[in-house]
């Protein structure tokens, strides 16, 4: 997993119209990972783009628009590795621990591997509430499925799965919410995120 560190540019970087949405998401990023979201403005990003910042608000609408992106693309990042880990194992109770694991270790290694720019994103999860949403709701969604699946192969007790799903987000919130990991210090452990998955799978066996 890619974690860049280095300090962002000033210097125009070349690129047309229609790569500016992501050259500005790019650069919010840098500037965030370096100074927090209070010092990320559309007119520095503009400046260090060598453009107007009336190009900018074409495609962001307000600050708050550009950073919402910026969270939604870092937990989008981190919904990409729980799908690949879901999609590695077959049997449901598999798929649903790898899920558990995988959330921890990689929010723990982003903390890890670049404390300054993982507390810039906890504080921001703080503040992007859509994109929390949306990625509290994929999160849900991609529980249900695997218990619904294993509801069906006899795995898990029946039971409505949506409901479920709702209780075990909510009880691995600490190991998916930044703020709640960065809060922590240290992040959860392994070995406490292994625990949680004993707990939940006994839970929807009996």
């Amino acid at each position: 997993m890619r974690h860049d560190t280095q300090e962002p540019s000033a210097r125009p970087q070349p690129g047309g119209a229609s790569d500016t949405p992501e050259r500005a998401l790019a650069t919010a990023g840098e500037l965030l990972r370096a100074s927090g979201p209070d010092h990320v403005t559309v007119t520095e990003i503009a400046r260090r783009l060598g453009m107007s910042h009336s190009n900018i608000y074409r495609f962001y609408p307000s600050k708050a628009a550009l950073l919402d992106a910026v969270m939604a693309r870092w937990l989008g990042d981190l919904e990409t590795s729980l799908d690949d880990a879901i999609a590695a194992v077959s049997a449901p109770d598999d798929r649903l621990a790898a899920y558990v694991l995988t959330l921890s270790d990689a929010l723990r290694e982003r903390a890890s591997a670049d404390p300054p720019g993982f507390a810039a994103y906890a504080v921001l999860s703080e503040r992007a509430q859509a994109a929390m949403t949306a990625h509290a709701a994929a999160c849900r969604s991609r529980i249900a499925a695997i218990l619904a699946d294993g509801m069906t192969q006899g795995v898990f007790a029946h039971g409505d799965a949506t409901a479920v799903a709702r209780a075990i987000d909510n009880a691995t919130l600490c190991l998916r919410h930044p703020g709640l990991v960065h809060a922590a210090a240290p992040p959860p452990s392994g070995e406490e995120a292994e625990d949680l998955v004993i707990l939940i799978l006994e839970g929807l066996r009996r």
